[in-house]
């Protein structure tokens, strides 16, 4: 987290303000998709379950939603 806000700091003159907020609410959008990597793999533990297509095909769909929205917004 800390890096991408680093990262998009380090781009903010380049942006406008409307792109800057987006990047802003992307950090916190991967927030919420880190942490539901997280219960689903430490929770699967837990409970002795393996994780299912659903729960998988969730987690790929947006780990790659926000790598290419934020490889689109700063063009590294």
């Amino acid at each position: 987290m800390a890096r991408l806000k680093a990262v998009f700091e380090s781009r903010a003159n380049q942006m406008g303000q409307t792109e800057r907020d987006f990047l802003s609410a992307l950090v916190v959008y991967w927030g919420t998709v880190s942490d539901l990597i997280q219960r689903q793999e430490h929770g699967a533990h837990k409970e002795g379950e393996s994780l299912g297509w659903q729960e998988a095909r969730r987690v790929v769909f947006h780990v790659a939603f926000v790598m290419y929205e934020i490889d689109r917004a700063i063009g590294l």
